[in-house]
């Protein structure tokens, strides 16, 4: 039976990410999959943060190796998705990052093939790299990508440790320059991925995220999900189509989403009135209601 499990990763100095966005998001993992077990890849948690994330394996990474001062909005800690090589306890490592919240079950995401699964944005060269025709000549990439979302990311450890993929990283970011990727990990991923020969593409559900799909979408209508839990109900824009048995899916109004995923500069524990009801923090609430003193 392979062995699972959920990464996060931190960078310290970030107590509000790390109170309202990382203790969240395992919370909603503990919820919603209390079977996998959960790992944090840090560099900088305090100790009583360390104490406070209770049955997580917490692992000391060192000091960054990537740099992305051109985008102030990120940390290193998007890069230590390039660390998976090391969690040699799991077959299937599934990445998430800390601004967001899982609602159902994970099972389908590790039980997709392939090498690397994510959700497919719709790009292009010129949204990901500051020099998109010297990549599209270096790496044969099309303007249309594919390219993935890093913020929930599916790796086969054994085989991303075989192939080194922190030493490639390395190669990539040192080959092109910090500035030349405009969102930070996304562009050495999406490198990584076309030198493999593309990923699984997830269903939007597993990534559902504010932008585009919120920004876009207008009113967002929200039910209780098998679990009891507020999530909003999805349109698949037509890439990872889930199956027709899929047991998400509303009897009537559509599918709903798995993972709920507040991507960009604003989050949802910085959100006002309006934006809360507009880019359904009662997602996000909910969890976060869980870790409130009684």
């Amino acid at each position: 039976m392979p062995r699972n499990c959920v990464l996060f990763s931190h960078h310290g100095g970030h107590a509000d990410f790390f109170a309202h966005g990382l203790c969240v998001a395992i919370e909603s993992v503990r919820l919603t999959n209390p079977s996998v077990p959960i790992v944090v890849l840090h560099n900088g948690l305090t100790a009583a943060e360390q104490a406070s994330l209770r049955g997580c394996r917490v692992i000391h990474v060192g000091e960054p190796l990537f740099e992305a001062t051109h985008r102030p909005d990120l940390t290193a800690a998007t890069f230590f998705k390039f660390h998976v090589a090391q969690l040699e306890a799991f077959d299937r490592v599934l990445y998430l990052d800390s601004d967001l919240v899982v609602l159902d079950s994970l099972d389908d995401v590790f039980e997709m093939p392939g090498v690397l699964a994510a959700r497919r944005q719709e790009f292009s060269l010129a949204d990901e790299f500051s020099d998109p025709a010297l990549v599209a000549r270096r790496e044969g990439l099309s303007d249309d990508g594919p390219f993935p979302n890093g913020g929930v990311i599916c790796f086969d450890r054994e085989f991303w440790a075989s192939e080194q993929i922190l030493a490639q990283a390395r190669r990539i970011a040192d080959e092109y320059g910090p500035s030349a990727f405009l969102n930070a990990d996304q562009g050495i991923l999406t490198i990584l991925a076309h030198r493999y020969g593309g990923f699984a593409e997830l269903p939007i559900a597993y990534n559902y995220c504010r932008w585009p799909d919120m920004v876009s979408a207008g009113d967002i209508a929200v039910a209780k999900n098998r679990l009891g839990l507020f999530a909003p109900l999805v349109q698949n824009p037509g890439h990872g189509v889930p199956p027709a048995d899929d047991h998400l899916a509303h009897p009537t109004r559509g599918r709903l989403a798995s993972i709920v995923h507040w991507n960009g500069p604003v989050k949802p524990w910085e959100f006002q009135a309006r934006d809360g009801e507009q880019f359904v923090s009662i997602c996000y609430e909910q969890v976060r209601a869980r870790l409130l003193p009684a």
